[in-house]
């Protein structure tokens, strides 16, 4: 929060804050977007922290609501290829303002906590069936992941800033 509060300027807006495939309806011919439902969570912030939730729910998990369980798209981090098109789509249309893609990776950072813990602790307590070992396992490789996140978001912070700025 201090290198994010640090640098000045940064766009405030009202946000949708939680920004994920699941809050979102697409057109079934174009695959444009067509509806963002879900405004419960909406207030004003920092844009900085929708960019990294977003970032976070398209390019770190996979959305599987059939199954009820949200798992990582890759072994660790974020999904190159879906990272980089999420930030230049987004950039198009609202670029980075002067050092607000340097504090990405800290937004990252206080974002992913929230999500891989929740969608975890979703999948156990709405489970439809009581838990049995094999998804308490499942769970405990998801968090194991997730613990694994602050240091590979240290190692590529400059190449996720060049990304989007």
């Amino acid at each position: 929060m201090m290198s994010i509060g640090s640098v000045r300027g940064l766009p405030e807006m009202h946000i949708h804050g939680d920004y994920r495939p699941a809050n979102l309806r697409f057109d079934a011919r174009t695959q444009d977007v067509n509806a963002v439902l879900n405004l419960e969570a909406s207030h004003w912030e920092k844009r900085i922290f929708e960019v990294a939730y977003g970032l976070f729910c398209f390019s770190a998990l996979s959305w599987q609501p059939d199954r009820g369980l949200t798992r990582p798209l890759v072994k660790r981090g974020l999904e190159p290829e879906r990272a980089a098109t999420f930030l230049q789509a987004y950039s198009a249309v609202y670029p980075p303002v002067r050092d607000e893609a340097s504090v990405l990776t800290d937004a990252l950072t206080l974002v992913a906590p929230i999500l891989t813990i929740n969608g975890p602790l979703e999948d156990l307590f709405f489970a439809r069936e009581s838990p049995d070992e094999a998804l308490i396992e499942d769970l405990m490789e998801r968090l194991m992941w997730a613990t694994s996140l602050p240091s590979w978001l240290r190692r590529v912070r400059r190449q996720l800033a060049e990304m989007w700025g």
